[in-house]
């Protein structure tokens, strides 16, 4: 009797994630979205270089806005502020750490008491909304007068050589020593602090009282008490 030749059956198909692919017809449409992205990446690496360097994406210092300076303001807070946390103009606008690079920057300047936000619009131009602080007393020592806010914090004295205004500013006389710590950060010394709250306090009928010093005094009428006390001169 003749053996049967018997044909072996077809392979059973692969389960893989390739096989699915071309069963269902996505394989080729991975296959095209794979070249599109290549074309994509290719163009961007010719054109990049460009685009980072054109003119409405590289944003100037005089493209930065901030709010009008107090006339009690000289320093240019708008250049210092880069300079300081080493910022050179020009700087990309597609950089996504920008907004947050120049909160911080104008933040840290002693002038500023707080950034509130900072705005990027195209062509380049940044909007940076702040607020400035405000001097409210003087603190005499032997080597010059030194500003402070209603805070204690110590504000840039350059900025009060030969000014005119600086006489009509409280003067604290509380026999301290000098700041150790630089202009922009707060005067840790509860003396300070007292006679500025002080200051601001009575910051109204200051100039119409005539009164020119605030001076802080051991309490005389208890001998020997540690306790202390600002007494007003004009």
């Amino acid at each position: 009797m003749a053996k049967r030749s018997t044909t072996p059956p077809p392979p059973e198909p692969k389960s893989g994630i390739f096989s699915l692919l071309r069963q269902s017809g996505l394989g080729t449409l991975v296959v095209v979205c794979g070249l599109l992205g290549g074309t994509a990446w290719f163009l961007w690496q010719q054109v990049h270089r460009t685009v980072l360097t054109r003119g409405d994406y590289q944003l100037d210092l005089n493209e930065i806005e901030l709010p009008p300076k107090p006339a009690w303001i000289r320093a240019d807070v708008r250049a210092e502020a880069l300079r300081d946390a080493s910022l050179d103009p020009p700087l990309s606008l597609l950089d996504a750490s920008l907004p947050e690079r120049l909160a911080k920057a104008y933040g840290l300047h002693p002038w500023v008491s707080r950034v509130d936000g900072v705005q990027l619009t195209y062509p380049a131009h940044a909007n940076i909304k702040l607020q400035y602080r405000r001097p409210i007393a003087m603190v005499e020592l032997t080597n010059g007068l030194l500003p402070i806010d209603a805070a204690g914090t110590l504000l840039p004295p350059r900025d009060f050589d030969n000014h005119p205004d600086v006489l009509k500013y409280p003067r604290l006389a509380v026999n301290v020593g000098s700041p150790t710590a630089p202009a922009g950060t707060a005067w840790e010394n509860p003396i300070i602090l007292g006679g500025a709250q002080i200051a601001a306090a009575i910051e109204p009928l200051w100039n119409q009282a005539e009164l020119q010093r605030l001076r802080w005094v051991e309490d005389l009428a208890n001998v020997g008490s540690i306790t202390r006390h600002y007494v007003l001169e004009s």
